[in-house]
């Protein structure tokens, strides 16, 4: 956990600290993760809902949108379902597939067949590296299965299914994201839908922002507003006095927990993208001074 001392100061309604702390990770960390997705079958299904990249050590890392962070840690138990019903065309397509892949060396290991429900998603949050496989067959019963095991399970109201969780990370921890995808139907009156995963992706996240807003109370609370402009720059509005400011707030980088920007000629700001503090400091000082204690994103 990061190092920290403090001091306030209460002014004007806006909250002033001396803070010296140590980055939960570098800036742009997920660019040296290894992590990769466990995974992927060549079946067709749901696309990810988030763009994947692949970084200079061979790792993955998935980009996503605050805004979609927000939807999912304001969830019930920090996971979001999403279901896609099958058109008839769209089940022909999926038979056609997998009737392709029959001769396929992975044939025999197209699909991770989960029979219980998939609970606990926090908890395999912080699975280790390489791990997810194993969380998953032991918290969910999953079995690796042939295509024969699925392709008899195609038929009408059969979806695409994908499963997301995501949390808020504790100050030092490493943000990640799971992101499970596959096929489900409903079998009679079988309490659980039966599931078959062709992708189970437990990988690191770059958050991408478009707008940062504090949240001070009181009268005088003098709140204010960054917002993300076309050529990729930030702005500062006053929300008192409905203007911009004339300085331009260049991006430079995330780490676990702040989003950091530089405006000229020595001033750096960052933002915490979990609900925590806006901050600044002269380029280079040890110190963050905060602005104010709490601040929203998206």
């Amino acid at each position: 956990m990061s190092k920290r001392t403090e001091f306030l100061l209460i002014f004007n309604g806006i909250i002033f600290a001396n803070i010296t702390s140590v980055c939960a990770q570098e800036i742009g960390w997920y660019e040296k993760e290894s992590r990769k997705c466990e995974f992927e079958s060549p079946v067709a299904g749901n696309p990810s809902a988030f763009i994947r990249k692949t970084n200079n050590v061979g790792g993955q890392y998935l980009v996503a949108p605050k805004s979609s962070l927000n939807t999912i840690i304001a969830a019930n138990a920090d996971q979001v379902k999403n279901v896609h019903l099958l058109t008839n065309v769209e089940l022909a397509a999926l038979r056609s597939n997998l009737d392709s892949l029959r001769a396929a060396p992975q044939a025999l290991s197209i699909v991770l067949d989960v029979l219980g429900k998939i609970n606990n998603l926090k908890g395999a949050l912080k699975i280790s590296s390489g791990g997810l496989m194993n969380w998953l067959k032991g918290n969910a019963a999953g079995e690796l299965k042939n295509i024969d095991r699925v392709y008899d399970f195609v038929t009408e109201g059969g979806a695409y299914v994908s499963i997301i969780s995501f949390k808020a990370p504790a100050p030092g921890e490493k943000p990640l994201m799971l992101e499970l995808r596959g096929y489900e139907v409903q079998v009679g009156t079988e309490p659980n839908p039966r599931r078959w995963l062709s992708s189970a992706c437990l990988l690191p996240i770059e958050v991408t922002l478009s707008r940062i807003e504090t949240k001070a109370a009181g009268a005088n609370a003098n709140n204010k507003r960054l917002d993300r402009q076309a050529d990729g720059t930030w702005r500062m509005f006053d929300i008192t006095d409905q203007k911009y400011s004339s300085s331009v707030f260049n991006y430079i980088g995330q780490d676990g927990e702040y989003a950091y920007f530089k405006v000229a000629p020595d001033k750096e700001y960052r933002a915490h993208m979990y609900g925590g503090p806006l901050q600044s400091r002269s380029s280079g000082a040890p110190t963050w001074n905060t602005l104010y204690q709490v601040i929203e994103s998206q």
